[in-house]
């Protein structure tokens, strides 16, 4: 997972508690090391290795023992696949944007029902799902959030929020944006319960 995790993570926690201070909604806040596992990315990058180690063995002008091409090629390849599975960045840049994008709006949907946001009782849930490999973070709201905030101040919020992740601060500030918002229009009650814990869900 990337160094910046432990950071956000020990932050969340205090960001969460600040926020419903002031608001009924109930933040749920989930760091994902990254949304899904890449694997075709990994397959691509095994055989582009081996068909390039090939190459450059055969046409090479250093001569070779050709007894030792294939020990030669699979060395190479798993090298460079072991590399891309174990490398954050290398996955994300061979990875199209498309389809990192598909991935973390899937994982943040699933997140939603994992983590039983939509379950309050007041149906004001919220998911900030942050997922570092990708840069990405995405909000899932619950319907009274969409039914109490204004549209405009809402997608305001979001934009915040849900701009490409950079570092900790910068989520920090967006998220005492979110909280302001949230405290305006859907402020807290004094009956008001903590459903949820304040921790993040961590996941590898």
């Amino acid at each position: 997972m990337p160094s910046s995790a432990g950071d956000l993570a020990e932050r969340v926690e205090a960001l969460v508690k600040e926020a419903e201070a002031g608001t009924s909604a109930e933040l749920v806040v989930v760091i994902a090391g990254s949304s899904a596992r890449y694997a075709g990315v990994i397959g691509w990058a095994l055989g582009a290795a081996a068909l390039g180690a090939t190459a450059f063995f055969c046409w090479s002008p250093w001569v070779f023992d050709d007894g030792w091409l294939p020990i030669d090629v699979l060395g190479v390849s798993v090298a460079v696949a072991g590399l891309v599975g174990t490398s954050f960045r290398a996955r994300r840049v061979l990875t199209p944007a498309r389809e990192r994008a598909r991935c973390v709006a899937l994982a943040a949907d699933a997140a939603f029902w994992q983590e039983a946001v939509h379950a309050t009782k007041a149906r004001t849930g919220i998911l900030v799902y942050v997922s570092l490999l990708e840069r990405m973070v995405l909000i899932r709201a619950d319907l009274a959030v969409a039914a109490s905030v204004p549209a405009a101040a809402w997608n305001t919020a979001l934009a915040g929020v849900q701009a490409p992740f950079t570092t900790p601060d910068a989520f920090a500030t967006a998220f005492r944006a979110l909280g302001v918002v949230l405290a305006e229009h859907l402020p807290r009650a004094d009956d008001d319960e903590n459903e949820s814990p304040d921790a993040p869900r961590v996941r590898r």
